[in-house]
Order: structure tokens, then sequence, then C-alpha cells
């Protein structure tokens, strides 16, 4: 990544959700080296196993699965995702969403990433299972 900035909240505080600004082409840098399970090129940036991790639900207080792993979204149940439509996602795959519906799309198994870097403040009018669905469908990979 190239043009990727991270910065700190107000108080200096880098929160790992936020604050990370990045051209598309670098978030989706981002996104294949997830796929990848961590590695660029020849070197290993994450430790191995980082995308059977990401996959493994994780568990609430309250001992319930939550859809999340590794600080991503998984695709496998779009209803834990609030997600407006119907739309059904690869199951074996990961989502980076931003707060007005930028999203990552991380597809292992059709080595896919896909990337949205725009702004819909109105929640009403974005769909992002939706979109990832119809960009999938448009590249012969949706389920």
């Amino acid at each position: 990544m190239h043009n990727a900035v991270l910065e700190t909240d107000a108080s200096g505080t880098f929160i790992a959700s936020s604050y990370l600004w990045a051209t598309p082409r670098d978030w989706a840098k981002l996104g294949w080296l997830l796929l990848n399970d961590g590695r660029w090129q020849d070197q290993q940036l994450l430790p191995p196993g980082w995308l059977q991790l990401a996959r493994t639900r994780t568990e609430q207080p309250d001992g319930q699965r939550s859809p999340y792993g590794a600080h991503v979204w998984q695709t496998h149940d779009t209803n834990q995702l609030s997600c407006a439509s119907n739309a059904r996602l690869p199951a074996d795959g990961l989502m980076m969403s931003g707060h007005w519906g930028q999203v990552v799309g991380i597809f292992p198994a059709t080595e896919t990433v896909i990337v949205r870097t725009g702004w819909t403040i109105d929640r009403s009018q974005w769909d992002s299972c939706q979109f990832l669905h119809d960009v999938l469908a448009t590249v012969g990979s949706a389920p």
C-alpha cells in the first residue's frame, strides 16, 4: 500500500476499525493480502492461519457466536450483517465494512476482491450485500 494513511482519534489513540484512509487500489491490496492468508508475494506478513482464524466465529459474552472474526465480517449469514436484501454471498467470504457504505469483499474460493469507496450517508439507500452479490454475479462467481 503506497497511499494509505492511518490516523488516530482526537486523543491520539489508534482505532483499529477506523481512520485508515486509502485509495481503492490500496484497499484491494489489503483485501488480496487477507485473501492469501497474510502472504504478499514471497513474504508472510501475518501469522500463517490468519484466514482460518478470520473464518472462525467469535463467541460473545452471552455465549452466542457472531459473524465476526479476526477483525472482519464473515459473509455466510447475511441476516447477521444487517443486509436490506436477501442477497446471498459465498459462505467463505469476508467483508470489511465502512461507516458510509464503503466495503471490501474478499472471496477466497473464486480469488475475488471487490472494493467500493463511495459514501452513502443515508443507510436506507445502500445495501453492501446486494452490491457484492451483483458484482459477483457479473463476474460469474455469485452463489
